[in-house]
């Protein structure tokens, strides 16, 4: 991957266990472990990154964090026998954007349990399903 920064809504926790939010930009050298690595090309906000982000209902165990419970995206890299690049996915819930990094980052890329991921080829829409909900 030639790019080796990304953007990101960036939590952090104060001595006064406040939580602070900030766009930041990190190297991806920062990125959790994940055998999976996604370029994250949209995502939601849903009432559980509301909490988070505004250090509600600790569902958040440990920071820095990066929220955000669902996004679709494309593989960049994977060490996974089940995605390859190329593959769009969609990732929502399994703990991503509470107690892993979530997919509100810029469209770099995010690394994910690939176990976690669900292949979207035969989905009409990815975009619809990520940003209408009805």
């Amino acid at each position: 991957m030639s790019v080796d920064k990304f953007n990101c809504l960036y939590l952090q926790q104060g001595a006064d266990n406040k939580i602070t939010h900030s766009l930041e930009t990190l190297d991806n050298d920062q990125l959790p472990e994940g055998d999976v690595m996604v370029a994250v090309k949209y995502s939601t906000l849903n009432y559980k990154d509301g909490l988070i982000i505004n250090g509600l209902g600790r569902l958040v165990r440990e920071y820095p964090h990066v929220p955000g419970i669902d996004f679709s995206g494309v593989v960049e890299e994977s060490t996974s026998p089940d995605y390859k690049p190329g593959d769009e996915v969609i990732l929502t819930g399994w703990r991503f954007g509470e107690i892993h990094w979530g997919g509100f980052c810029s469209e770099l890329a995010l690394r994910v349990i690939g176990s976690s991921l669900f292949q979207t080829a035969y989905l009409w829409n990815k975009r619809w399903l990520l940003v209408r909900r009805d």
